[in-house]
């Protein structure tokens, strides 16, 4: 089909504990190369995508949650629809 699918990320990111129950992270990452085909058209795979979370600390319970998927395409032209957010979250616990 002749379509590069390929794609190079590079991710940067960046975490810190706020408080002894509070973690915030914040993460760019930027493909630098590739190609794909989106509704037969080929269109670059070269898009920024930043994500932000936080995981609240309770004794040997972690609850965690990630914000991520705002790509240039979207954030460029000041709309944000639901299929341009992706959302996680998960609970850890330490025996």
């Amino acid at each position: 089909d002749g379509f590069d699918r390929t794609r190079v990320p590079l991710t940067f990111g960046f975490e810190t504990r706020a408080a002894s129950w509070l973690s915030w992270r914040v993460s760019i990452q930027q493909s630098l190369h590739g190609a794909l085909e989106v509704a037969g058209n080929k269109t670059t795979a070269r898009t920024t995508t930043v994500g932000a979370g936080a995981s609240l600390h309770w004794g040997s319970l972690q609850i965690d949650g990630l914000l991520q998927g705002v790509s240039n395409a979207a954030a460029g032209d000041g709309r944000l629809g639901s299929n341009d957010l992706m959302s996680n979250v998960s609970a850890t616990y330490t025996f």
